[in-house]
């Protein structure tokens, strides 16, 4: 495993696409899943995201999530947000 500082602009990059998406607010504005919903394909895969705000960590469940439909929105920020990282995570 490899580790590496992100330079001050690459930080600011980051922290302006994480201030511009309110990705926490966005994900616990999900509408609910109702107990009897039935399990789709898509439900059997899971992408879980842990996001952290002033120091406290929150579990969110993506794509295939059986607890939440989240908004087309919120799913295209989230995978803006990984692309960015693994972007960030190729850069030597």
């Amino acid at each position: 495993m490899q580790s590496r500082q992100l330079s001050a602009s690459e930080q600011t990059d980051l922290i302006d696409l994480l201030n511009s998406q309110q990705l926490l607010a966005a994900a616990a504005a999900s509408e609910p899943v109702p107990e009897d919903a039935p399990q789709t394909k898509e439900c059997r895969t899971v992408t879980v995201y842990e996001l952290q705000t002033n120091d406290r960590s929150q579990t969110f469940e993506g794509e295939g999530t059986r607890k939440f439909r989240h908004s087309e929105a919120l799913l295209q920020q989230l995978e803006a947000l990984q692309s960015q990282l693994r972007a960030l995570s190729n850069t030597p």
